[in-house]
């Protein structure tokens, strides 16, 4: 974040940390990157306020195992950064953005989610592991991400102040409904927080990092209760695939039975 800012000023400056805007984080952050939307401390307080915490999540999960071992906690906090760039987890808000920016118009959404979802794509920004339907398939508040509602209203807020953006709004709208009604799933709090941060001029390569500036709260939550009663945390695993199978000497092995996956390697995972 720091060198985004020095990279972006063109003569940079020591920051008055003293005046009132470099009070709080977000008022840090939006007065370090030139950001002059009316509102944008607040908004930007209040969404790192919704992402602070989140219960057993991938990148807490991860904190909390490698503070399991003992490990310091700059190294936990190093796990729960590796595993939160995912794409599955806060490498999601970049997949969101993008999404909304591929798209010419609204009408071109249902077309794009019939097509994504008939390939086994994923839709960036839908569904989530807690916020789930009700079994039964009922109605209501069933699947909602109650974090994504209060967001989706100031990325509202924020449309009517530009054509463009309200452009860009609709067809995140259009997306939304076409996800409903194909797939039953309701966006969860990526979506509309990338269209946040976008309205608000934030680079798309800085996402994950405000996502990281808001969970360190919760992440040291973690981690600090993790080594006050530690015990490792070690799954054990329950082995289901063959069994007997014959030994194969290396010099009669080819190349493909020796580097044989059950799928692809995804190409980021060799990034």
């Amino acid at each position: 974040m720091i060198m985004h800012w020095l990279k972006r000023s063109a003569s940079p400056v020591t920051p008055d940390v003293e005046a009132p805007e470099y009070f709080s984080i977000a008022g840090s952050i939006v007065k370090g990157l030139g950001i002059h939307e009316r509102n944008a401390a607040q908004i930007l307080d209040r969404i790192m306020i919704l992402y602070a915490e989140h219960d057993l999540n991938a990148s807490t999960f991860a904190a909390r195992v490698t503070a399991s071992t003992q490990a310091d906690f700059y190294s936990s906090v190093c796990s729960a950064l590796s595993t939160l760039k995912g794409p599955l987890h806060g490498g999601a808000l970049a997949g969101c953005i993008e999404l909304i920016h591929s798209l010419s118009t609204p009408g071109d959404a249902t077309h794009y989610v019939r097509s994504a979802l008939a390939s086994g794509q994923i839709v960036s920004g839908f569904g989530h592991r807690v916020y789930r339907k009700d079994s039964d398939g009922g109605g209501g508040g069933g699947g909602d991400d109650p974090r994504s509602t209060i967001i989706k209203a100031w990325a509202s807020e924020l449309a009517r102040r530009d054509k463009k953006r309200q452009r860009k709004m609709a067809i995140a709208e259009a997306i939304e409904d076409a996800m409903l009604e194909e797939k039953g799933l309701r966006p969860n709090v990526d979506y509309y927080t990338a269209l946040v941060f976008d309205f608000l001029g934030i680079p798309e390569n800085i996402f994950v990092a405000l996502f990281a500036f808001a969970r360190l709260a919760g992440w040291s939550a973690h981690i600090i209760e993790q080594g006050e009663e530690n015990k490792l945390i070690r799954p054990i695993s329950n082995y289901i695939g063959p069994v007997n199978l014959p030994y194969i000497p290396l010099d009669s092995r080819n190349n493909h039975e020796l580097w044989h996956f059950p799928c692809d390697v995804p190409k980021t995972m060799l990034h």
